[in-house]
C-alpha cells in the first residue's frame, strides 16, 4: 500500500508544477477567428459586468481586441502592421510573454507565404521583442511545409479548444509546451 500513496503524492506534485507552471506562462494569441469570438462574449461570472476578454486577461491569455488592432482585415497595408507591432510592444514591455501564437494567414497578408518571407518577418519584428519568446504558428488547414525551421506549428483546434470551448489554461499550456518538437523535415533556408 506504501506504493500507492508514494505514487499519489508524486502525482499532487506534479499536478501542482503543472498548475503553478501553467499560472506563470503568459501567452499572446494574434488569430482574427478567436477575436471575432471573444468580442463581444460576456464573462461566464454570473452577475458580473466583466468580458469574456477579461477573464483571459487574468489568466494571463491576451488577445487585443478589435478596436486595438483588427484582425479580420483582409489586407493589411502599413497602418495594420504598424498598429499590431506596436501592440506586441507595448505588451513585450510589460510582462514576460512566453508564448506567441500567431495565425499562419494573418503573417501571409501582411508579408507573403513563401518561407523566406515568413522567416525574415518573424526574425526582424517578432523574434526582436524577446528571442526567448516561444514563436508558434498556427492554422486550421493542416501542418504546412513552408514554416521556417525554428518556429513551432500547432494546428488551430489546439488552441481555440482551451482558449473557446472549454477555457483551460492548464490545457493550453500543456498544448504550448509540447509543441517544442519540431518537424524532421523542416529545413533552415540558406
Amino acid at each position: 500500500m506504501k506504493h500507492f500513496s508514494n505514487e499519489s503524492s508524486i502525482n499532487q506534485k506534479r499536478l501542482s508544477i503543472g498548475l503553478l507552471e501553467s499560472a506563470a506562462t503568459t501567452v499572446i494569441v494574434i488569430d482574427e477567428r478567436i477575436q471575432e469570438n471573444i468580442e463581444n462574449r460576456q464573462s461566464e461570472i454570473e452577475h458580473s459586468n466583466y468580458t469574456y476578454s477579461d477573464e483571459l486577461r487574468w489568466m494571463k491569455i491576451l488577445i487585443p481586441s478589435q478596436k486595438e488592432v483588427h484582425l479580420s482585415s483582409s489586407q493589411f497595408d502599413e497602418k495594420k502592421i504598424s498598429q499590431l507591432l506596436e501592440w506586441l510592444q507595448e505588451e513585450f514591455s510589460k510582462s514576460r510573454i512566453d508564448f506567441l501564437v500567431i495565425h499562419l494567414g494573418i503573417l501571409e497578408r501582411i508579408c507573403g507565404s513563401s518561407t523566406k518571407q515568413i522567416e525574415d518577418f518573424i526574425d526582424n519584428n517578432l523574434r526582436s521583442l524577446n528571442e526567448e519568446t516561444e514563436i508558434i504558428l498556427t492554422s486550421g488547414r493542416g501542418s504546412p511545409h513552408f514554416i521556417p525551421s525554428d518556429v513551432l506549428f500547432l494546428h488551430y483546434s489546439n488552441i481555440a479548444s482551451y482558449i473557446i470551448h472549454e477555457k483551460s489554461k492548464f490545457h493550453l499550456s500543456k498544448t504550448l509546451f509540447s509543441a517544442r518538437t519540431r518537424h524532421p523535415s523542416y529545413e533552415k533556408i540558406p
